[in-house]
C-alpha cells in the first residue's frame, strides 16, 4: 500500500479536494444575499447607451401584460419582493411577444428598452 500524498492527478491540477468544509464554503456563494439594486438581472449581453441618455428616478413599477409571463409571473413577483421593488409604482413595465433582430434572436433572448415613460421588454 502506497501512503496517501495528494489528490492531484498532475502537478498542475488545480482542483480543490471536496470535503464538507469546502462544499459548505462553495455553497455559501450561492445563498448569500447580494445587493442587486444597481444592476439589471440577468446581466445584459449588450447595452446600447447614447451620450445624451437621461437619468430618472423609479419609485416602483407596475406590470402591464404580466399574464404573458405565464408560469414565470410568480417568480418575477417573488424576485421583485426580494429586491424590495414597489409593485404599485409609476414606472410601467410592458411585456410584448414579438420577433427580435437577427443578431439577438435566440431561445432565451429578449430586448429591454428603458425610458422615462416606461420599460418595454420584447421576447
Amino acid at each position: 500500500v502506497v501512503p496517501y500524498t495528494s489528490t492531484m492527478k498532475t502537478p498542475t491540477d488545480n482542483n480543490v479536494q471536496m470535503t464538507a468544509a469546502t462544499r459548505f464554503s462553495l455553497n455559501q456563494k450561492t445563498v448569500r444575499k447580494v445587493d442587486a439594486s444597481n444592476r439589471i438581472i440577468p446581466t445584459p449581453y449588450k447595452i446600447d447607451d447614447t451620450d445624451n441618455a437621461q437619468t430618472f428616478d423609479i419609485n416602483g413599477i407596475s406590470l402591464i401584460n404580466a399574464q404573458l409571463l405565464d408560469k414565470l409571473r410568480v417568480g418575477a413577483t417573488d424576485l421583485m419582493w426580494k429586491l424590495g421593488v414597489n409593485r404599485n409604482g409609476n414606472h410601467r413595465v410592458t411585456f410584448i411577444l414579438g420577433s427580435l433582430p437577427r443578431d439577438t434572436d435566440g431561445p432565451e433572448s429578449y430586448t429591454m428598452e428603458i425610458t422615462a415613460d416606461g420599460t418595454t421588454i420584447t421576447g
